[in-house]
């Protein structure tokens, strides 16, 4: 789903996409699928968005999402490659579809350069980074990932803006889950993308106290200046969130 937070409204956003019933897992929170939905950390409570314009927003294979504080808006890229806003303001919804057939997005992180005003995008079809300009409402092919990253698998891909060093972090596992039955199919290797000079670097992130490091989710805290990853479905779980700085 999309799950980002609203700096202009001090609230966190779900805007679905890919859900499951809500009761499955959250017994006694009146949500409804395929409606938004907001929480007020201040307030701890949840509001169901009902009123809210869903023409565009729910469907298979749509997922994350980011706020961008500069246009106050939300922006998913999605399916191959289709961009989606929404307008909290005027409850509405824009699509264009740039008809790349050989990509596919849907399921994968997006990243935000606040600064430069572009969104990275990484494509598990076709192992292309793509870079959708906000001013310009354009999409560029940027070209393959390396090839030791490939192949890439669906659902997997986590590139995450690092707007200290001003580089794209992209810590790479293997899948999501652990459908090969290997316990090391979250293990990461860390790809930097250097967007001043169009050129990757492997980062040589060693093993902290002796752990692989794995996850399947990541952010940066530039308060921290940290790379973040937590979270994996592992035949080997450590129970270990882990923190770099590049």
């Amino acid at each position: 789903i999309g799950w980002a937070w609203d700096s202009a409204r001090n609230k966190f956003w779900m805007i679905p996409g890919y859900q499951s019933d809500a009761s499955s897992y959250c017994p006694g929170v009146a949500m409804t699928m395929g409606k938004m939905a907001t929480f007020n950390p201040n307030t701890a409570v949840w509001t169901d968005e009902q009123t809210r314009n869903m023409s565009l927003g729910a469907g298979e294979g749509k997922s994350f999402m980011n706020y961008n504080s500069v246009t106050d808006k939300f922006y998913r890229l999605t399916g191959a490659i289709t961009r989606e806003i929404y307008d909290p303001k005027t409850d509405s919804w824009s699509m264009k579809n740039f008809n790349t057939p050989n990509a596919q997005v849907g399921w994968e992180y997006s990243a935000l350069d606040v600064a430069g005003q572009v969104i990275y995008v990484i494509s598990w079809v076709d192992g292309h980074l793509y870079r959708y300009n906000i001013g310009l409402d354009t999409l560029t092919d940027l070209g393959a990932v390396p090839a030791s990253a490939l192949p890439l698998r669906v659902n997997s891909q986590y590139p995450v803006w690092d707007s200290i060093n001003n580089v794209l972090l992209w810590p790479r596992i293997t899948t999501f889950g652990y459908e090969d039955g290997n316990p090391d199919s979250q293990r990461i290797t860390l790809y930097v993308y250097h967007p001043n000079t169009a050129t990757w670097q492997i980062d040589a992130m060693y093993a902290p106290d002796g752990y692989s490091v794995r996850g399947n989710s990541a952010v940066f805290d530039p308060l921290q200046n940290v790379l973040m990853v937590m979270g994996q479905r592992s035949l080997a779980p450590n129970g270990k969130l882990f923190l770099y700085r590049y």
